[in-house]
């Protein structure tokens, strides 16, 4: 490549990244690509079409997410664009479909959803979650650390953030902040287990930290107080990446990562277990 031949490449490099992250991502256009979503999708713009909800379905999802949830289709075609760009083998592809599901996840966050939006500690984790896909970890880790103040007791964020110390060889940061995710939580079984498994089981008492003002009234696990008297919002999605990460690896050879995965779901939207396409579905 020539002198002239470098600068025309790398501004083609970023007129191809500034295309990606504007580039709409993956609208969901079948029941079986609803089917993989978690079930508040079913009510939001354009899938409503698709999941034949009735309006007073709708009114309710409408009603326990607020203003924001006009907007949280983006949110759901993410989720789609990230579970194909998981099926490309190509990194020059199968990144430009995670750069567009960036883009739809910075559409609703620019819509400004307020601190109370029960559903903003899961954006932003699956948002980290396609960061750390791209190799942007400290973006990741930025948003995760968002994700706990958020909601400190949202056991998804601290699972998440552990796993990436354990895969850059930072084991006691991994250690710590499951430790914390469990003064946070007064159920934190999938914390105690992790912690179980990299041999510092938890000696303190679970939930700690948790002003006492809330421990007689807790909320569900990523849901805001405000929204505690509504109907519960669904949990956050599980979309595997392709990276088996060293949490699952502990142990391996009394458990599969499939068998250790199901003992770590949270509680979550309906699910579909006869439906194998179904990879966001706990």
């Amino acid at each position: 490549m020539t002198c002239m031949d470098k600068p025309l490449s790398l501004f083609l490099s970023a007129l191809l990244s500034a295309w990606a992250i504007n580039a709409q991502a993956d609208p969901v256009t079948n029941a079986r690509e609803l089917a993989i979503l978690p079930a508040y999708c079913q009510g939001t713009q354009q899938v409503s079409s698709i999941s034949k909800l009735p309006k007073s379905a709708i009114d309710d999802y409408h009603k326990v997410y607020g203003e924001t949830y006009h907007h949280l289709h983006h949110y759901c075609w993410a989720l789609v664009s990230e579970f194909n760009a998981n099926r490309i083998l190509e990194k020059g592809p199968r990144d430009n479909k995670l750069h567009q599901a960036l883009g739809d996840i910075q559409y609703v966050l620019n819509k400004n959803p307020p601190a109370s939006f029960p559903l903003l500690p899961e954006i932003y984790t699956s948002r980290a979650r396609i960061l750390l896909r791209l190799g942007r970890s400290g973006e990741a880790v930025g948003d995760l650390l968002k994700a706990i103040n958020l909601q400190p007791g949202y056991q998804r964020a601290y699972t998440q953030l552990s796993d990436y110390y354990l895969d850059s060889g930072q084991k006691d940061k991994a250690i710590s902040i499951l430790e914390q995710g469990v003064e946070n939580n007064l159920y934190p079984t999938i914390l105690l287990n992790r912690l179980e498994r990299l041999g510092k089981p938890y000696k303190g008492t679970p939930g700690r930290a948790i002003p006492k003002t809330q421990e007689n009234n807790p909320t569900p696990d990523g849901q805001d107080a405000s929204a505690a008297n509504q109907p519960a919002p669904d949990a956050p999605a599980s979309i595997q990446g392709a990276k088996e990460s060293n949490a699952n690896k502990v142990n391996s050879s009394t458990a599969s990562p499939a068998q250790q995965n199901s003992k770590e779901t949270e509680p979550v939207a309906p699910e579909n277990p006869a439906n194998p396409y179904c990879r966001f579905c706990p």
